[in-house]
């Protein structure tokens, strides 16, 4: 997952919202996983 996320992030486990981070963090990998693999074909 880490390789597909432009730019910097962390997760806090502390944070009200970390749910909504972690799903963030999943969209933003599945969109950059969608744009390698478009490249890549």
């Amino acid at each position: 997952m880490k390789l597909f996320i432009v730019g910097d992030w962390t997760l806090d486990v502390e944070a009200e919202d970390y749910k909504n981070q972690v799903l963030d963090a999943g969209h933003r990998a599945e969109k950059g996983l969608l744009a390698f693999l478009k490249t890549e074909n």
